[in-house]
């Protein structure tokens, strides 16, 4: 077994603890038989010490091979080697290690000197530490096989351990260094633990293993056969266990072609240069699709052993994979159906386009001609009643009815030009006309205009501004953001108490290159529960005034999306019966 995988970390280690024991057991026979006391003092140190000296670090590096513990130890073996090959290089030195040598009845004997002191130790440590982790890897194991395998390294090693009783006589006790009876015998107990429970491994792996395994000689006898052989193949095939499977016969004619196929396999791929073959066969028997995985075992010059069957069951994969081709063919052909409906589709949804946009095209012209047409007569109608009252003198019953008109007229005009933008906002065709301007005249103008409209002067509102000084100019589009002025002085009004307040403010927002504009009044307020609905199209507060003063609903829907389309936002803070505040926020510049 040690020599079917030569590069394993176990054979590695073991080949070095072997070799370090071999230096030393040899070294000692050799130096025993030097006269020369001159010769014999220096091939201790070059030859011998190098032997004792990496035992310990060579038995610690195979423990930890052996446990499967070499990755994490592996810094721990590296400072066991460096540690001894540095007491190695310090030995070197005259008188330290060895200051001479005496004579016993069976033969001379080096004289340790004070590096003993640190080598022993060292070297008692590693194999202490060795010990340590066989005994307790023991100790967890349950009975089995590899726990008798560790009983026995851990009686190896404590053998082994005997074999310190060589260092005695260094210290002048005149006894016989029987110290490589012991090693010799730790490394018999050790190559037998390796070999023989390799082999029981292998094989509990082999029998329970999910999937068949048949291992053939290259000379065609059948020599491993595991229990899930017979499932696969649906017979007894390991009756014919140590037979050869060119000389098989059988009287069931199934049995015949299943134990062909494999006799067929296994000569095509014993001449073949290829070391592993995969194929797929069926077997009537065990009514199974099966994947034979044949590959090739090979001795160290790479000669043919033995031929591995490895027999795995893929009949629910092959079960699948008609019902996937099964599906396939399904989808493809709804495909094909699906494919046609969509093309008729698509010709029916193209055609309905054209004639959408035909519609949409007439709807916008539409529009815009019933705007133009609305909006001339109601300028003539508002020019009529301004000049009717500058130049005729009229009683305060005249001046009420032109006033109402007035404003009938004023608010016919807002209501054309949102029904108008909210058109053009929900097809989303609505364009921008950037130029840079200053908003505070912007603010000014709007102002003014709002401090001559009959409703505010009939109900005595009072309307201020509060610009902050250095207003910077702006970039955005002039008209679309004096229509949400408009709208928002217009509610304002509206919606206020008579003799009340409307107050339009401006500044800049620290740290930010936005601008905030606040509108505010002193109306009637806006219900909580309204607050987050105000926005929305269509939208209107059941309320007094709004009974006197009916609007479309659509006023803050457009300063919503205006204010979207501008770059900014809206918000809105209001307390019933004490006012409301919009919050206009947007950009100092549009990008």
């Amino acid at each position: 077994m040690l020599l079917e995988n030569v590069k394993s970390i176990i054979n590695i280690s073991f080949f070095i603890s072997c070799l370090t024991a071999f230096v030393w057991l040899s070294g000692i026979a050799i130096y025993y038989s030097i006269n020369n006391s001159e010769l014999a003092v220096p091939f201790y140190l070059h030859y011998i010490l190098g032997g004792i000296l990496f035992i310990g670090p060579a038995v610690y590096f195979m423990t930890a091979s052996i446990l499967r513990i070499n990755k994490e130890k592996r810094n721990i073996i590296i400072a066991n080697f460096a540690i001894m090959l540095i007491l190695y290089i310090l030995s070197q030195n005259e008188n330290w290690l060895i200051t001479g040598e005496t004579t016993y009845f069976w033969g001379r004997c080096p004289i340790y000197g004070r590096l003993s002191y640190l080598i022993i130790p060292a070297f008692s440590i590693m194999m202490i530490a060795s010990l340590a982790h066989l005994y307790f890897a023991f100790r967890r194991k349950k009975e089995s096989a590899e726990k008798n395998q560790l009983r026995l390294l851990t009686i190896s090693l404590i053998i082994a351990s005997f074999g310190s009783m060589d260092f005695i006589p260094c210290y002048g006790i005149e006894i016989y260094p029987a110290g490589y009876i012991f090693i010799l015998a730790f490394i018999a107990m050790q190559t037998y633990s390796i070999i023989k429970y390799s082999e029981v491994k292998s094989a509990l792996i082999v029998q329970n293993t999910p999937n068949g395994v048949i291992i053939i000689d290259r000379n065609g006898f059948v020599t491993i056969i595991n229990p899930n052989v017979d499932k696969h193949l649906g017979f007894n095939f390991s009756n014919y266990l140590g037979k050869k499977i060119f000389n098989i016969n059988s009287t069931n004619e199934d049995e015949k072609l299943e134990i062909n196929i494999l006799v067929k396999l296994f000569e095509k791929f014993i001449s073949s240069s290829e070391n592993i073959l995969d194929e797929v066969v069926y077997f009537p028997l065990s009514k199974k699709y099966v994947n034979i995985r044949s590959s090739k075992i090979n001795d160290r010059f790479s000669d043919v052993l033995d031929i591995e069957m490895i027999l795995i069951d893929i009949t629910k994969e092959k079960i699948l994979e008609g019902e996937l081709r099964e599906y396939q063919e399904n989808l493809e052909n709804l495909v094909k159906i699906r494919t046609g409906e969509l093309r008729d589709s698509h010709e029916k949804l193209k055609k309905a386009y054209e004639e959408l946009k035909t519609i949409d095209q007439l709807k916008n012209n539409i529009i815009s001609n019933v705007s133009h047409e609305l909006r001339t007569p109601l300028t003539v109608i508002k020019s009529s009643l301004e000049l009717l009252k500058d130049i005729i003198s009229l009683d305060n019953n005249a001046k009420q009815v032109i006033d109402t008109a007035e404003q009938a007229v004023i608010k016919q005009n807002y209501v054309i030009q949102n029904l108008t933008e909210a058109a053009y906002i929900e097809d989303e065709k609505i364009s921008l006309n950037v130029s840079e301007f200053d908003l505070s005249d912007l603010i000014i103008e709007t102002c003014d205009k709002f401090r001559l409209n009959p409703l505010a002067i009939k109900n005595g509102i009072i309307i201020n501004y509060d610009i902050e000084s250095n207003l910077p100019t702006i970039k955005s589009d002039y008209k679309k953001l004096e229509l949400i002025l408009d709208n928002l002085i217009i509610n304002a009004i509206k919606y206020n108490k008579y003799g009340g307040d409307v107050t339009v403010t401006a500044k800049k927002l620290l740290g930010l290159e936005e601008i905030e504009l606040c509108v505010s009044d002193t109306g009637i307020g806006i219900a909580k529960e309204n607050l987050d609905k105000i926005f929305d199209q269509l939208f209107q507060i059941d309320s007094s005034a709004n009974r006197k003063f009916p609007g479309t609903g659509m006023g803050l829907f457009i300063v919503k999306e205006l204010a979207k389309i501008l770059g900014g936002e809206i918000k809105v803070e209001s307390i019933v019966g004490e006012g409301s505040k919009f919050y206009l926020i947007i950009p100092i510049n549009i990008s």
